[in-house]
């Protein structure tokens, strides 16, 4: 019988595969109910149109998903017509049953796609994941990304949608090759492996924030949390910004420098040396370490938990 498994068997365009579309007459589901549903073509994509097209079984129960796309994915869908990859005839659920794995040149959403399930594993070749105005939206409870382009970088915009999400899963965690990595989350983010990017910018609306793996490569980062935040980091790292309601927690190996405000309840920094001299900074109680010098400005009443620097200790 024929396959899936050889790319460009089904499909127009030297391979193309499209699942829905405008000719589709309702919802469009390609899915194992305890199987593995894979689908591989040079591109792949999911148009939701006449109503929600996905790849997973329909219903409760299904088996992982594997899609190899040589070119780009796809997911084309609105609030009403959702492009799902992953089971339940409910989309965008935490809890969902089954692995995702998603080989591509790159991702694209254009609002209305999903990726729900337990682990899901990105990797790209060619290109970005999401964009800044159609970030991926994941309901899943753990993810890694290996995203390059051909210059080597590539970013990934990333929106966990309900539930915790942790970052790492069979030994990999964010990995963009020297690109940017915006995640927003709608619970706690912790982790299990590094993130390794130039910068990020990484928010919840509800929970903590905790990335305290000692191999995270983290060059300047954006942090907003209604509570705590913790971020461990080599060798030298900047806060863009930060709002956190509870304790921000930074350990880097190198420096900590800031290019925009911090405000926080609480400030605990330990590195080679502190330099957070940002004039809007809003901080109650701090507690500094460094074997160099430190030096912190505030713009309201300060208080001191504690300090331990081997050079200068300026406060402003």
């Amino acid at each position: 019988p024929s396959s899936f498994q050889n790319a460009g068997v089904y499909g127009n365009s030297n391979g193309m595969i499209s699942i829905g579309g405008a000719g589709a007459t309702g919802g469009v589901a390609i899915g194992s109910y305890g199987g593995i549903t894979t689908i591989e073509g040079s591109g792949i994509g999911l148009y939701a149109v006449q109503g929600y097209t996905q790849v997973g079984y329909h219903n409760s129960g299904g088996g992982d998903i594997i899609i190899q796309a040589l070119g780009g994915l796809t997911l084309s869908g609105n609030n009403a017509t959702k492009a799902q990859i992953g089971n339940g005839a409910s989309f965008g659920v935490a809890g969902t049953s089954g692995n995702i794995t998603i080989n591509a040149a790159a991702i694209y959403d254009s609002a209305g796609g999903d990726i729900a399930g337990n682990i899901a594993t990105l990797t790209t070749s060619g290109g970005s994941i999401g964009s800044a105005t159609a970030p991926l939206n994941l309901t899943v409870s753990a993810l890694s990304v290996s995203a390059s382009n051909a210059s080597g970088a590539a970013n990934a915009y990333l929106a966990q949608t309900a539930g915790d999400l942790a970052l790492g899963a069979n030994g990999q965690g964010i990995n963009l090759h020297g690109g940017n990595l915006t995640l927003t989350g709608a619970g706690n983010i912790t982790q299990s492996n590094a993130i390794v990017a130039n910068a990020v910018n990484i928010s919840t609306t509800s929970g903590n924030i905790v990335l305290t793996t000692s191999g995270n490569q983290v060059g300047t980062a954006s942090l907003t949390a209604t509570g705590n935040v913790s971020l461990t980091d080599v060798p030298n790292l900047t806060i863009a910004s930060a709002n956190v309601g509870g304790t921000l927690t930074l350990v880097d190996t190198g420096t900590i420098g800031q290019g925009g405000a911090i405000t926080a309840a609480t400030l605990v920094a330990d590195g080679t040396s502190v330099t957070l001299t940002d004039t809007g900074n809003e901080i109650g109680t701090a507690n500094l370490t460094a074997t160099g010098d430190a030096s912190l400005a505030d713009t309201s009443a300060l208080n001191i938990s504690g300090a331990d620097v081997g050079g200068t200790l300026t406060l402003i």
